[in-house]
């Protein structure tokens, strides 16, 4: 998992804070359907006691979860039980199903799409905070803007 919402121990312990950890660290492919319910309730009223538009609050939990900067162990960043980042190298480099893959220098910015078990493709962006990555399938599309911190999911 690239980014993991953590409270700190001497923060206040709110009920959002325990909604939105509860809500990060849920298994993937298995939502809890009643404590996601009540997350979004919780976030309403929350965005209506403090005059937030519903953009300005997707906008601040995009930034919650993107900006987030995940912890690495010796140099390493886990993406999943089968890919991991060497931060600590000269050139850009994943392991993918225990095997090593370099990519352009340190140095400089790069985009790598990977499917869990291969590098599909890479490419160069100048600037990577505008980019947005828009996934197409036959039942839906997903995007993530990096610009706007929003992603979304569309049913076709």
């Amino acid at each position: 998992m690239a980014s993991v919402y953590s409270v700190k121990a001497d923060e206040p312990n709110t009920k959002l804070q325990d909604q939105l950890t509860k809500a990060f660290l849920a298994k993937a492919g298995e939502p809890d359907v009643k404590l996601q319910a009540e997350l979004i309730k919780t976030l309403n009223i929350f965005a209506d006691e403090h005059s937030i538009t519903s953009t300005a609050l997707e906008g601040m939990l995009g930034r919650l979860v993107l900006d987030q900067i995940a912890l690495s162990k010796g140099g390493v960043g886990i993406i999943d039980k089968d890919t991991f980042i060497l931060l600590k190298e000269k050139r850009n480099t994943l392991v993918i199903s225990g095997r090593k893959w370099e990519g352009k220098k340190a140095s400089e910015q790069e985009i790598v799409l990977a499917d869990g078990q291969h590098i599909l493709d890479s490419l160069q962006k100048a600037d990577l905070s505008k980019a947005t990555i828009v996934l197409f399938s036959p039942s839906e599309v997903q995007f993530i803007s990096l610009s706007t911190t929003l992603a979304g999911k569309y049913k076709r």
